[in-house]
C-alpha cells in the first residue's frame, strides 16, 4: 500500500493504523482487518483552498471474509463557490479598473504633447501584440480566471518561454499608455491598482499551476513573471 507524505499515524480505528486522505487505509490487529476507502468526487484540490465530496466506507475482515460493514461516512466539503466568487472578483475587478482608465476625464499633471503621444502609441501596440500572442498561445488552457482549466496543457513555449504571464504584461503595459494619455492622478493610481490585483490573480494562479503541473516550477525558474528573467520561481528539489 501506497502511503502520501502527508500520511500520520492514527489509533482511533486499531492499534497500528495509518489514515490517509484519499487512498485505501489498512489497519492490522492480530484478529481484525479493518480496512477504510475513500472515493472522491472529481479531482482533490490543493493548497486547502476547496474540498471536494468524499465518501467513506469501513470494513472489517477475519481472514478473507467481511465480518461486517459499517455505513458510509460523509465528509463536509469546503464550499467550492467559495473559490469560484473570488476568482469572479478578480476577474471583474480587473475589467473595472481598465476601463476606468479608458473613461476617467483627462488630466493635466504632465504636457501631452506629441512625444507623450507617440510614446503612449507604442506602448499600446507593445501592450496589445503581449495579449494577443499570449491568448493565442495558451489555446485550450486559454481562461479568464485565474483557476486553470482542468487537464489544460501546460504551455511553456512561444512567448511563454520567455515570461509566464504574457496576458497580465500586456494589459499593464497598455494601461502605461492610457496613463501618459490620461496625465491625471486617479489615472496614476488605478494603474497601480490594477498591477496590485494582477500580481496578486497571478499569484494564486501559480500555486493552481505548481500543484496541477509539477513541472511548473522549473519552468518558472527559467521564465521570468511579467518581464524576462525577471520575478522568477526558486527551484526547489
Amino acid at each position: 500500500m501506497h502511503l502520501p507524505q502527508q500520511a500520520v499515524a492514527s489509533t482511533r480505528l486499531c492499534a497500528n493504523c495509518w489514515h490517509a486522505i484519499g487512498i485505501e487505509t489498512q489497519c492490522h490487529s492480530p484478529t481484525i482487518l479493518a480496512e477504510l476507502v475513500c472515493s472522491y468526487e472529481g479531482k482533490w484540490p490543493s493548497y486547502g483552498m476547496s474540498a471536494l465530496t468524499r465518501n467513506c466506507f469501513i470494513s472489517l475482515h477475519g481472514g478473507d471474509a467481511p465480518l461486517t460493514s459499517i455505513r458510509a461516512l460523509p465528509v463536509r466539503a469546503y464550499p467550492q463557490t467559495m473559490k469560484r466568487a473570488l476568482a469572479l472578483s478578480l476577474v471583474a475587478g480587473q475589467f473595472l479598473l481598465l476601463g476606468a482608465l479608458v473613461f476617467l476625464p483627462h488630466g493635466s499633471l504632465w504636457s501631452t504633447g506629441i512625444g507623450v503621444i507617440v510614446a503612449a502609441i507604442a506602448l499600446g501596440l507593445v501592450g496589445a501584440a503581449l495579449a494577443v500572442l499570449g491568448v493565442v498561445g495558451l489555446g485550450p488552457a486559454l481562461t479568464a480566471s485565474p483557476i486553470p482549466r482542468e487537464r489544460a496543457p501546460l504551455i511553456t513555449s512561444g512567448v511563454y518561454g520567455l515570461m509566464r504571464s504574457p496576458i497580465y504584461a500586456g494589459l499593464m503595459t497598455g494601461g502605461v499608455a492610457l496613463v501618459l494619455v490620461g496625465a491625471s492622478a486617479w489615472h496614476v493610481v488605478v494603474w497601480i491598482a490594477l498591477v496590485a490585483l494582477l500580481s496578486v490573480k497571478t499569484r494564486w494562479e501559480e500555486r493552481m499551476l505548481v500543484a496541477e503541473h509539477p513541472e511548473y516550477r522549473s519552468y518558472g525558474a527559467r521564465a521570468g513573471r511579467f518581464l524576462p528573467g525577471v520575478g522568477r520561481l526558486a527551484e526547489r528539489g
